[in-house]
């Protein structure tokens, strides 16, 4: 979908059609914005709390073992 922002801003008529000169550009980087904030949500959302907790746990074990070593 083109939508022509300079007509619409200086003449009124917006000139929206289907396909076009820019869908080669705006298409490659349409799946490359949905895939990175795809990645970059997953990212967030599941592998950093899934490696806080992981680093928590290995931090609790070294604890313990010291623990029973020293005594």
């Amino acid at each position: 979908l083109n939508i022509d922002f300079l007509g619409l801003l200086s003449s009124g008529d917006p000139n929206i059609y289907v396909g076009g000169e820019s869908t080669a550009f705006w298409g490659p980087m349409s799946w490359t914005v949905i895939f990175g904030l795809t990645f970059a949500t997953f990212l967030t959302l599941v592998l950093v709390p899934v490696m806080y907790l992981a680093g928590d746990h290995v931090s609790v074990f070294v604890k313990k073992t010291r623990q029973k070593i020293w005594k």
